[in-house]
């Protein structure tokens, strides 16, 4: 039986082998290359509920703040999501649910870091 999120890829490529002279841009051969590539990566990366929890912060953290300025302010503001994590680890008896926010907003800050930071474009 075929994953529901793969219909349209193998219709397209059920397409491709049946119709060998179809016009593209591409020679068939790496049109069923690319198709092949798609489906192993969708494999791969089947998002789990903390990468979409991730997503969500990262959006909603966006939206309230703007960009980090500099390597020294991301540092600030990873610190201070990571001294938020240890305030709730320190608790005697932790809530997961508490740690788990915590641990999604470090997490959403370190990307954060690498888009505003790392990645930015002079």
């Amino acid at each position: 039986m075929t994953d529901e999120r793969f219909a349209d890829i193998d219709a397209i490529e059920r397409y491709c082998l049946a119709h060998p002279n179809f016009t593209c841009d591409l020679p068939t051969e790496q049109v069923l290359n690319l198709i092949r590539m798609a489906k192993v990566k969708q494999r791969l990366w089947t998002p789990t509920p903390e990468f979409a929890a991730l997503e969500e912060e990262l959006l909603r953290a966006k939206k309230k703040h703007g960009a980090m300025h500099d390597a020294h302010h991301g540092y600030a503001v990873l610190l201070e999501e990571m001294d938020e994590l240890w305030d709730e680890i320190k608790h005697r008896e932790p809530s997961r649910a508490a740690m788990r926010i915590e641990a999604i907003q470090v997490a959403a800050m370190a990307v954060r870091f690498i888009q505003d930071i790392c990645d930015k474009r002079e």
